[in-house]
């Protein structure tokens, strides 16, 4: 089908670890390959990985004229089902050992079959598309045309090798003589990216998914010069997300294809020429080169809507449900897709519905009749019914909530894409055929909404608004983008779990509408029991620990406690990394970062000149925060809090510079690594310039070590960067604490919130903690007043009682300063001045 011998040295594959393999040497690979099938011909189920051995595998069968089937090769379970019923004379099984030779094979197959292709690839459905070698070739041919391919292009293929799409990559680039990157890494690791520029890569594709998670996770493209184009397959993918990527592209100076297509058509039927991809983010385009599309309507269809049919040399040969029908020729080169679709007036086509039984959630295109024969197989009768984003099972039984982990699982879907409900009576036509369509109206007006409200669930966009009362709060906006905080995140999460039980992991990533759709789905599922143990964010636990230290040590309950400040300062920087740093590198804006130290500065300078005033003390330094380069003031002396926003400044306005922000995008940990680096040569080096013992080295830049180190256990996200990181972060603080309990009692806690997220916590301590988490700013403000009011109502001092009521006084100071902010925000929004702000805010766009 390819002949490998035309392009020489040139190079061909490199595998996951970079190394190149040449035309001529992949050739004798794959004629090593096929000279052990060519004994006898048969069919070869070829189990794939992303991995030279599956491509050479592949492409030796088709030289031996051995017909290939292509399966996930991590189903060995599919593999032996479709063995039995197709009878192959051979099985490759992932991992690159010989073929294993069948006895049973069934030999008697067409000549002119050369693929076949599953058409719901999750499931393992024995229903497969035959392709010819003159399907596959004429569509490679027509995708290198239309995407304008030259010898020289470098594909990033993370697509599956059994997945029609991420064949045909490797088809059209193979056709012309260009090379394949088989990476094992996701669009959305920096590994990923660092390898495709080391590489030399030129283009990569993606299913709706992968665009998905690329806007979310802030990427940009200005930095890969040698990106010349992306393609979109799979599904549909929203117009908004197509418009970003297609400004992005206009402005990068590279190619954003938008494409359709299906398995039967081998696969691509349709792209939108690029420079009409902004003005139609919604169409799919016109007919590949060679291809054709006519509408077709009947009386069955809604108005104004007809079926899209196809027609073109890549159309398959048909189906193929059993061994015998591998004997099968061509059928007609035509192909009723099955979608609905309009023309305008450019003659770009627009999907406007689909007639089939498949939806294609994530990408992955799902038989819905072959769900329910799933369900059958249990001895469950259920209808099916779903969109690009549900599949929604209907039961007149009761299904035990292990179903939707089950089929999610089997489907390779999120759970939360998978929604059971039990009704009293699937409806029927007079037939006695299920009535689909009423079910797909039941299914599309059971909003999101309509099933919040009935579970007593309350409004999402509301809770929001509660605790984010200036900005405006959209379907888009979440926790971080609002920007949300560690203090914020405390409160939030107690409100949201009140309100809606056991939050999920990174929840505060989630947008308001996904946050929806996640709610409406657990109460659409089948009743379940709530987990016997409750869990507490590490970090929650730890900030309570931390001042609880402060306030015993300052009130002379415990003079040897830990150092709490200290810790407070590694959980900023880590509070940093989590919640504001992400929504910088997204947009490109530092107005998260300066809410959060808007959120510290009002009320702590509110507390510091009330309290001078109070004390006919006036010291302008700590009213400007910048106290801390003077003597100690005891009694209202906020050293620690100028500290902490002295370095939320200092790193807002490096994220202010496009280079450094550039790169910690490319190389987060990296980055974070050198910054923890450069804080403890700081922290060596000044004081041999400038000697701050007689303020208690109460300065920004022998603090900063903490802080960067939090920075740079936030952004481990592997086992090797989070080990590192704990490593490097308990030697330096063996080498720079005083004490060792200090010492002990800092590594344990942050080892912790590196490895265990959260911790299960007695319930009945564990609203406690949080309301002393979420109160800590405010509990170190004021522990010092309220402890000396209550000695003097007392008329006497006693340590633990002082205690007990600074945090009890602060955590209901922080619920008072809470409601006020509030009702303040709103009513300065009634008189417009907090519009003015709000819009200034958003409008600090950083320079690029």
């Amino acid at each position: 089908m390819i002949n490998l011998s035309l392009y020489g040295d040139s190079p061909c594959l490199v595998d996951s670890d970079g190394k190149s393999f040449s035309y001529n040497e992949v050739d004798v690979l794959v004629s090593a390959y096929a000279s052990g099938l060519r004994n006898a011909r048969g069919l070869l189920i070829l189990g794939c990985r992303n991995d030279i051995p599956t491509v050479v595998a592949y492409l030796g069968a088709l030289r031996a004229n051995c017909p290939v089937m292509v399966v996930d090769g991590s189903r060995d379970d599919v593999i032996e089902k479709l063995a039995k019923t197709f009878k192959p004379r051979y099985v490759q099984h992932a991992g690159g050992a010989p073929p294993v030779i069948r006895g049973d094979a069934e030999t008697n197959i067409h000549p002119e079959l050369a693929l076949l292709l599953l058409t719901s690839g999750s499931t393992g459905a024995s229903k497969a598309v035959r392709l010819s070698c003159a399907n596959a070739v004429s569509n490679a041919r027509s995708i290198a045309e239309y995407l304008q391919l030259a010898p020289d292009e470098r594909a990033a293929l993370t697509l599956p090798l059994h997945y029609s799409y991420g064949l045909s990559v490797l088809n059209s680039h193979l056709s012309i003589g260009a090379s394949i990157w088989l990476a094992d890494a996701t669009v959305t690791d920096d590994a990923f990216w660092q390898d495709f520029k080391r590489l030399g890569c030129t283009s990569f594709p993606g299913v709706p998914h992968t665009y998905q998670m690329l806007e979310r996770n802030g990427f940009s493209s200005e930095d890969f010069s040698n990106l010349r184009y992306a393609t979109q397959a799979g599904g549909h993918l929203s117009a908004d997300l197509v418009s970003y990527f297609g400004q992005m592209a206009r402005r990068d100076g590279w190619r954003f294809y938008v494409m359709y297509g299906q398995t039967e058509a081998s696969p691509r039927m349709s792209y939108v020429p690029p420079d009409l991809v902004l003005k139609y983010p919604d169409a799919i385009g016109v007919a590949i080169p060679g291809g054709e599309f006519r509408l077709e309507r009947d009386d069955a269809l809604p108005d104004g809507a007809a079926e899209l049919v196809y027609s073109g040399p890549n159309v398959m040969m048909g189906y193929a449900e059993s061994h015998e029908d591998l004997l099968l020729g061509s059928g007609p080169n035509e192909l009723r897709t099955g979608d609905l679709a309009v023309q305008n007036s450019h003659g770009l086509f627009k999907i406007v519905g689909r007639r089939s039984r498949f939806i294609k959630p994530f990408g992955l295109r799902i038989s819905l009749d072959e769900v329910e024969r799933w369900f059958a197989g249990h001895s469950i009768v259920v209808a099916a019914v779903g969109n690009d984003t549900k599949l929604a099972i209907y039961s007149e039984s009761e299904l035990d909530g292990n179903f939707t982990v089950e089929l999610a699982a089997w489907l390779k879907l999120p759970p939360s894409s998978v929604l059971v409900r039990q009704i009293t009576t699937i409806p029927r036509s007079a037939s006695g055929k299920v009535d689909y369509q009423s079910l797909k109206r039941r299914f599309e007006e059971e909003d999101d909404l309509k099933i919040l409200e009935k579970a007593g669930l309350g409004n999402v966009t509301a809770l929001f608004e509660e605790f984010f009362p200036g900005p405006s709060v959209s379907e888009s906006a979440s926790f971080a983008s609002l920007g949300g905080d560690s203090l914020k995140f405390v409160q939030f999460s107690i409100a949201l779990e009140t309100m809606f039980g056991q939050l999920p992991a990174e929840w505060e990533r989630l947008t308001v509408g996904e946050f929806r759709t996640l709610l409406a789905n657990q109460a659409r599922s089948a009743k379940a029991a709530p987990p016997p143990i409750k869990y507490l964010d590490t970090g929650t636990i730890l900030r309570a620990y931390a001042i609880i230290c402060i306030v015993m040590h300052h009130l002379n309950l415990w003079w040897s406690t830990p150092n709490g400040s200290n810790l407070l300062l590694v959980l900023a920087g880590i509070s940093l990394g989590r919640f504001q740093m992400p929504e910088v590198l997204r947009t490109d804006q530092i107005r998260g970062i300066l809410f959060s130290i808007g959120r510290v500065i009002i009320p702590m300078t509110g507390w510091v000149v009330l309290n001078q005033t109070l004390h006919r003390e006036p010291f302008l330094p700590g009213v400007f925060l910048i106290g801390n380069y003077w003597p100690l003031k005891s009694g209202f002396d906020e050293w620690f809090l100028e500290i902490y926003v002295q370095l939320f400044l200092l790193v807002a306005a490096l994220l202010a510079i496009p280079s450094v922000r550039d790169k910690v995008r490319r190389a987060p940990f990296a980055s974070s690594l050198l910054f923890f680096v450069v804080a403890l040569m700081l922290q060596w080096l000044l004081p041999l310039v400038w000697d701050t013992s007689d303020i208690d080295n109460r300065v920004p830049h022998m603090m900063l070590w903490l802080f960067a180190s939090g920075v740079m256990i936030s952004q481990a996200n592997s086992q090797m960067t989070r080990a590192t990181a704990v490593l490097l972060f308990c030697v330096a603080t063996y080498a720079l604490m005083p004490l060792l309990s200090w010492t002990v009692s800092m590594c344990i806690g942050i080892a912790l919130t590196a490895y265990v997220p959260s911790l299960p916590f007695p319930p009945f301590l564990r609203r406690m903690v949080a309301e002393i988490a979420a109160a800590s700013l405010f509990i170190y403000l004021t522990h010092f007043q309220v402890a000396a009011v209550v000695a003097k109502l007392l008329g006497f001092e006693e340590p633990a009682i002082s205690v007990v009521a600074a945090l009890f006084g602060g955590v209901c100071i922080a619920r008072a300063y809470s409601i006020a902010e509030r009702y303040i925000v709103l009513w300065c929004r009634e008189i417009d001045l907090m519009q003015g702000i709000i819009r200034s805010a958003k409008g600090l766009t950083l320079p690029r």
